[in-house]
């Protein structure tokens, strides 16, 4: 199959990065003038573009209740160069409230699980277990890539009231 085939495949599926599609091809063993030669010819076409693959990337991650920092890491994995203000017009597009609707939705389904529900049982008796669990959220929502400031205040807003719901 010829390198300018294959890609058509590849970037048919999903947007690309340049960095990606070149990886890819690499893999395939195309020699680094074919791999060249095709990225310029769908650079020239229009079927390759780092900045639609960023706004692709973002929007998909965004709505999948991820925060700046693991988008960034995201987008930094796929070669794509950091783009704060279209971040922030992607996201104000979607959501202005984004921040605080996706850690509250984040933290509302991390107490439905029993284990949480039961540790919030004991948390309503033990300021040390109250600890634990705006640990446990902190944590979940660090992982998703808020900011820990952001994480520490939420959790700790979070598990308060939830504590304040139950006595």
């Amino acid at each position: 199959m010829s390198c300018w085939d294959r890609s058509l495949g590849i970037i048919s599926r999903r947007e690309h990065s340049v960095q990606e599609l070149r990886a890819k091809l690499k893999e395939r063993e195309y020699t680094p003038e074919q791999i060249d030669e095709t990225i310029v010819r769908l650079l020239d076409r229009k079927f390759l573009d780092d900045e639609r693959c960023f706004d692709s990337r973002c929007r998909m991650l965004i709505q999948r209740r991820y925060g700046r920092r693991r988008v960034q890491s995201d987008i930094a994995r796929r070669g794509l160069v950091w783009n704060d203000e279209r971040f922030d017009e992607i996201l104000n597009e979607i959501d202005p409230d984004y921040i605080k609707n996706s850690i509250d939705e984040l933290l509302e389904k991390k107490t439905r699980t029993p284990s949480f529900q039961k540790k919030l049982q004991a948390a309503s008796n033990d300021r040390r277990m109250a600890y634990r669990l705006q640990s446990l959220c902190m944590n979940h929502l660090v992982m998703k890539g808020f900011a820990m400031g952001e994480a520490i205040e939420a959790s700790r807003r979070f598990v308060n009231d939830l504590i304040t719901k139950l006595k």
